[in-house]
């Protein structure tokens, strides 16, 4: 390093500051003039990588945190190396991606860190070892994982740490279908986000996963009442790259609302956000176009954005097969459909809404076997859940066969998912249901 001089000392220091009071573009400015002059040590570094990673520009971020990591481990730091290789854990899975790398951080993470007494980076390692137990089917050793971790950071006082691991035990239940006790610490965490205890980055985090959580959960009114606190976060902290994942749930749910022009701006705007920073959540945001320019009439416009989703690695069902449907090629629809269920690859939400999909088009076909077992997958799914977004597909899976046999309970049945609809707010699906 160097000799700094007076000025660039004076832009390391502003360049801090502007990162304390979220001015992320100045902070990036400051940082990154500091750096071309060769005077940012690894902690230096470090915050350089974060600024340019709230700018949106992954590539830049990780270099700095590349160069952050290494400087951290030539000084002998591991507590602090084993803390950007943990961030650069995130950023190789959920910017590049690149699952190599991503295993490999998170290797030297714990290797860095064998040996070492209780500190806030081994918390942040066993919250990142309790979601992978849950992702590799051991609920109970993940569980224990983000326990410990949560009571690591109460007796260390690190609100972050405390709430980032609530917030993961709490989506990693909802995704088994526990959701009352996911609930419980989905929302004690963003309270502390609300009353401002967290730092921006775990808000950010814990917004998205709450909301993903009550979406999946099919507890519709909730998960929009999380969307707009968590957009007016973005738009009081200047925050880029959350917007994006905020304006894709802000999206969906004006959709459902109606409000299809407002609900396609806020989709594209997403993607724009997104696509080079987040592609798994751009896929979403082109998804979510494609359902607007579906019920908009555009065939193509939904068949171009679906097809843009797949591409970024969002399975396009069932919107896609919907797509054929109109197109005349029911039997293309049913199959494609079979796929994507096959593959199991799908959480609740989506997997019910294919199922139906599927029940609709096999009854259409004729083939009201496959209905029948469609409909009582939905049906099987929907046990235990209160969230209407879930009961109404069960009820209109069922509604449906029953209409095609001509059953005399089919009214009565469709008639409870149009009050369903009505309760969610969902005039379009009403609509439907009513024709």
């Amino acid at each position: 390093m160097i000799p700094m001089s007076g000025m660039v000392k004076d832009a390391l220091d502003a360049g801090r500051e502007a990162m304390l009071r979220h001015d992320w573009e100045e902070a990036r400015r400051l940082l990154s003039e500091a750096d071309a002059a060769r005077t940012l040590d690894a902690p230096g570094l470090r915050e350089l990588g974060k600024a340019l990673d709230w700018c949106g520009d992954p590539v830049g971020c990780l270099d700095a945190l590349e160069r952050a990591y290494a400087g951290f481990v030539a000084s002998g730091e591991r507590r602090r190396a084993a803390e950007v290789a943990l961030m650069l854990r995130h950023h190789s899975v959920n910017c590049l991606p690149n699952v190599s790398a991503a295993r490999g951080w998170g290797q030297r993470a714990e290797r860095l860190l064998e040996g070492e007494p209780e500190c806030l980076e081994l918390g942040l390692l066993w919250r990142l070892q309790g979601r992978k137990a849950f992702a590799e089917g051991k609920p109970e050793e993940g569980m224990a994982l983000l326990q410990r971790a949560i009571e690591l950071g109460n007796r260390l006082a690190n609100a972050n740490l405390v709430a980032m691991s609530m917030g993961w035990l709490g989506s990693c239940l909802a995704s088994m279908g526990r959701a009352s006790e996911a609930f419980s610490y989905l929302d004690e965490a963003c309270a502390a986000a609300v009353g401002g205890e967290l730092g921006p980055w775990t808000t950010g985090v814990l917004y998205c996963n709450t909301i993903a959580a009550y979406r999946e959960a099919g507890e519709f009114a909730i998960a929009s009442e999380w969307t707009q606190t968590a957009g007016r976060w973005c738009q009081r902290e200047s925050i880029t790259g959350f917007p994006g994942i905020c304006r894709v749930h802000r999206a969906e749910f004006m959709r459902l609302r109606g409000a299809w022009a407002d609900a396609e701006v806020e989709a594209r705007r997403a993607s724009g956000e997104l696509q080079g920073t987040m592609p798994s959540f751009a896929g979403e945001a082109y998804y979510e176009v494609g359902e607007i320019r579906l019920r908009m009439g555009d065939l193509e416009g939904a068949d171009k954005a679906f097809r843009q989703a797949h591409g970024l690695g969002r399975d396009p069902q069932p919107g896609a097969a919907v797509v054929l449907v109109a197109q005349g090629q029911p039997a293309a629809a049913l199959r494609s459909l079979e796929t994507t269920i096959a593959a199991k690859e799908l959480g609740l939400m989506d997997e019910m809404r294919c199922l139906t999909a599927q029940v609709e088009i096999a009854c259409e076909l004729g083939q009201l076997d496959l209905a029948e077992h469609a409909a009582q997958r939905v049906e099987t799914l929907a046990e235990g859940q209160n969230g209407l977004g879930l009961q109404v597909l069960a009820v209109q899976a069922r509604g449906t066969i029953q209409l095609t046999r001509s059953d005399p309970e089919g009214p009565r049945t469709v008639r409870r998912a149009l009050r369903l609809w009505q309760e969610i707010n969902a005039p379009y699906e009403e609509a439907l249901t009513r024709l």
